[in-house]
């Protein structure tokens, strides 16, 4: 059965033939389309079982003709923009915080581990089932690439003329001007999406153009001359710190994940948040259970 499609391939839900039980998530592209899913394949065999926020790697290979790439991993609940969608598109500062929390754990991790994600988005987390419900997981490795080596620890050189890697409306501004990802931008992009969460859009969000480049111009030219006050108005002023604080990272320099998190820890405590992981949809599929079946006196 399908369920879910994308630029580069399709994805199924299926059942393991060893134990029916099992459901798994197949992912699928044709070999021609490019080398996206067997890049993907290999991050996860390389990070399996390492870090709570990745989904279990099955498998990876192709079909008997050599046609399609194939990937199986652990099925997993909704996206984040779906449980965005179900809450009227508006999360509150709460669910945020609890959604960063993970988010930066698993990231971080991502780091150390030397790759950088390049397509920080609402659709690339997603929630787990049943007893991981509370757990966000992150997909799409398909981008994703080594910003230093493993073993000495190297950062890869700065370039620029780059082709923009990723979705465009959480693209950071330094790969909308052509300059070489690593882990800034991954976290400027985190920003764009948590942002999002809280004010229901981005400013950038509508934009049109006459073709693909002077969409993607006028996007960062809206970023750029959008100040960070402006775009994070109304909004806890640890949002504002945050996007600032990664805009003024350099290419190489080793994020500061400790301060981000005292950051946003700092909210939680001021606001009288407890991590309990009742994220917003569940709330409200818990209100929406009980007007469904009311208790009966």
């Amino acid at each position: 059965m399908n369920i879910g499609s994308g630029s580069y391939g399709e994805i199924y839900l299926a059942s393991n033939i060893t134990n029916e039980e099992e459901q798994v998530a197949v992912k699928v592209e044709r070999a021609l389309n490019g080398a996206l899913l067997p890049n993907e394949g290999r991050i996860y065999r390389t990070l399996q079982g390492l870090a709570d926020g990745i989904p279990e790697y099955k498998w990876y290979g192709h079909d008997e003709d050599g046609y399609l790439n194939i990937l199986v991993i652990e099925l997993l609940g909704p996206s984040l923009e779906n449980c965005f969608e179900n809450c009227s598109r508006q999360f509150t500062v709460k669910t945020v915080l609890m959604l960063a929390d993970q988010i930066l754990t698993t990231l971080e991790f991502l780091h150390e581990m030397s790759f950088i994600h390049r397509d920080i988005k609402p659709e690339n987390f997603m929630m787990g089932r049943g007893s991981k419900k509370h757990k966000v997981f992150m997909i799409d490795f398909g981008f994703g690439k080594k910003y230093r080596d493993p073993r000495t620890l190297q950062h890869t050189a700065l370039s620029r003329y780059n082709n923009l890697v990723g979705t465009v409306h959480y693209t950071s501004v330094n790969m909308h001007q052509g300059i070489e990802g690593s882990r800034r931008d991954d976290l400027e992009s985190l920003a764009y999406m948590l942002i999002y969460f809280l004010r229901g859009d981005l400013p950038w969000q509508d934009i049109k153009g006459r073709n693909k480049k002077q969409r993607y111009d006028s996007i960062m030219e809206c970023k750029l001359a959008t100040p960070i006050e402006q775009l994070c108005k109304g909004l806890p002023p640890e949002f504002t710190a945050y996007l600032r604080y990664c805009r003024r990272l350099t290419f190489d320099e080793a994020p500061d994940y400790k301060y981000i998190r005292h950051l946003f820890g700092r909210l939680a405590r001021r606001r009288g948040f407890r991590y309990d992981y009742e994220f917003d949809w569940l709330k409200l599929k818990e209100e929406q259970q009980k007007v469904e079946s009311p208790c009966l006196i």
